[in-house]
């Protein structure tokens, strides 16, 4: 552990053992001279990755590419101003966008941008952050990018909060493939599963999406519906147009508006983190349901995304004798 000068988010691991994270302001985005921190265990010779061309760099998720030449993929929001009515009041007429860049260097290498195949309009679950403080000119939040993971072929399986659902983009042409719960995308070619044996119909405000094979994972908060959040598991059929659930596991309270993660573990657990607002924080299960290990925090507290390594990840003398101090922030 070190201390940090503020609150954090998206710990994770990268290839050559250094962390990645990012000061974490508000509900999406940080300062923009902020970015991604990259740091050895001691806590010092800090990196900054930001996302390139003069984008605002979001906290969501980031993802290595290749640890030697810095290539990654980042999130950022490019506020656009609406055509028509948003569906939600901005005095401003504006929304946040959504764009997914790889990066090599500080160069942008690739982008893809969401409301070249999602329209802004249909957003069910739109957000005015506007009195917001830091977000007052940010307009609508229509999108919400949370999540990218990255296929093996390269394609990104995005979680998208404000469109109640997930879909997958084909790379490098950027064509939607495939969606699960959000609303038709403006992509002709892309095909709108059709979610079977799910007693909620699908998911509401999900976080944190991962495709395993033809399994899909996600936490879906149901975050203003009344009902319980969830771990969730679908299988995926392209060729029968299908998503049908697989199992699921609902935390036994009402709340969990946001935050969250779910990750099918090697050994074949479910790691599960409930997001904001419920207890314990991190709860390890089978896929039915049996408890095997959970972790709260006192007086309640908040964490966004938790991620299981095998004990060889790490070295416990090394994490010992590094742990304590402040971390070196990047120049």
């Amino acid at each position: 552990y070190k201390r940090t000068p503020s609150a954090m988010m998206d710990l994770k691991r990268l290839s050559d053992g250094r962390l990645g994270f990012t000061p974490s302001y508000g509900p999406f985005g940080i300062d923009p001279d902020q970015g991604y921190w990259l740091t050895n265990l001691q806590g010092t010779s800090t990196a900054l990755h930001q996302t390139a061309g003069g984008l605002l760099t979001d906290h969501h998720d980031y993802i290595e590419l290749n640890a030697a030449t810095g290539e990654r993929a980042q999130v950022s929001y490019p506020i656009e101003t609406a055509a028509g009515l948003l569906p939600c009041v901005s005095a401003s007429n504006k929304y946040s966008d959504g764009v997914i860049q790889e990066i090599v260097g500080n160069a942008e290498a690739w982008r893809w941008t969401m409301s070249d195949y999602f329209d802004p309009m249909t957003s069910p679950f739109a957000q005015n952050f506007e009195s917001t403080p830091r977000f007052k000119n940010t307009g609508c939040d229509v999108f919400h990018i949370n999540a990218l993971d990255r296929e093996a072929d390269g394609d990104y399986v995005v979680t998208v909060r404000h469109m109640d659902g997930v879909f997958r983009v084909d790379y490098p042409s950027g064509d939607v493939l495939w969606t699960l719960g959000t609303p038709p995308s403006t992509d002709a070619g892309a095909s709108q599963l059709t979610i079977v044996g799910d007693p909620f119909g699908g998911p509401k405000r999900p976080h944190d999406a991962r495709l395993n094979g033809n399994v899909l994972t996600m936490l879906d908060n149901q975050a203003g519906t009344g009902r319980p959040s969830r771990a969730v598991a679908y299988t995926i059929d392209v060729a029968a147009g299908t998503a049908t659930m697989l199992w699921e596991i609902r935390n036994s309270q009402v709340g969990g508006a946001t935050l969250g993660s779910v990750q099918r573990a090697d050994d074949g657990s479910v790691l599960i983190n409930w997001g904001a607002g419920l207890q314990p924080i991190i709860d390890e299960r089978t896929p039915d349901g049996t408890r095997l290990m959970a972790v709260g925090l006192p007086n309640s507290g908040n964490s966004y995304r938790t991620v299981k390594y095998a004990p060889e990840a790490f070295d416990v003398g090394q994490l010992r004798a590094t742990a304590g101090g402040s971390l070196t922030p990047p120049p």
